[in-house]
C-alpha cells in the first residue's frame, strides 16, 4: 500500500465495505428465510380456507324418512316443533336480537 493510501484511510475504508457487504449479505439471508417461512404459512392458511368454503357450500344430506323414531317420536339427531322454537330464541338472544 502506498503512503497516500495510509494517510487518507484507503484501508479502513475497504475494511468498512468489506464489513457493510458481509453484513447485507446475513440480512439478505435472513430476510429470503422470512419470506420462504411467510409465503409457507400463507399457502397453508389458504388450502384451510378452501377447506372451509368448500365444507360451508356442501350440502348437507337429508334424513331419510325411514329413520327410528325416539319415544318422543322424533328421529335420533332432530329436534322437534318446541324444541326448534327455543333454540330460535336461544340463537336470537345471542345473536343479541331479542
Amino acid at each position: 500500500m502506498s503512503v497516500l493510501g495510509a494517510i487518507f484511510g484507503y484501508s479502513a475504508l475497504r475494511d468498512e465495505v468489506d464489513r457493510l457487504a458481509r453484513h447485507q449479505k446475513a440480512l439478505q439471508l435472513e430476510w429470503d428465510d422470512f419470506y420462504d417461512k411467510a409465503a409457507k404459512i400463507l399457502r397453508r392458511m389458504g388450502r384451510e380456507r378452501v377447506k372451509l368454503d368448500a365444507g360451508e357450500n356442501a350440502t348437507e344430506p337429508e334424513a331419510p324418512p325411514d329413520l327410528p323414531s325416539s319415544p318422543q317420536g322424533t328421529p335420533h339427531g332432530f329436534l322437534s316443533d318446541r324444541q326448534r322454537a327455543i333454540q330460535q330464541q336461544i340463537l336470537r338472544r345471542r345473536a343479541g336480537l331479542q
